[in-house]
């Protein structure tokens, strides 16, 4: 009651003109430094380990391609063996030569290597 009676004898305080103006401007402020946020946490750690995350990607490009070649390679690889079985269950097929005269008999060779001779009037028909 003592204060409330001592505070009764007082003058209102006077406000200045522009109190709302600085009021606002100081809201403002504070909301604008709320607000503000440093860099967002991926760039920090791109900025602190880009160099580490380029070469863990370029390594895994690297091995990404070594792990296909070396696929290709096998597949390759397969596909050769494949082909040299066939070829040696189509050779062991083959029975003997029906006719092993003609390869030892040098008479009979000499007779199967030659060669009529060309015909001329065929040549000079093509020119």
């Amino acid at each position: 009651m003592a204060l409330a009676s001592v505070m009764d004898g007082w003058a209102e305080p006077l406000v200045p003109s522009n109190f709302t103006a600085r009021v606002l401007q100081a809201i403002e402020h504070e909301t604008a430094e709320s607000v503000q946020v440093g860099p967002s946490w991926w760039s920090r750690l791109t900025h602190r380990t880009g160099w580490v995350l380029s070469g863990s990607l370029a390594a895994l490009l690297v091995l990404t391609s070594v792990l296909l070649q070396n696929h290709h390679l096998q597949k390759q690889h397969e596909l050769a063996k494949q082909e040299l079985l066939k070829s040696v269950i189509l050779v062991s097929a083959v029975q003997v030569l029906p006719n092993t005269e003609v390869l030892t008999s040098f008479d009979a060779i000499r007779a199967l290597s030659t060669a009529p001779p060309p015909d001329e009037q065929l040549l000079a028909l093509l020119q």
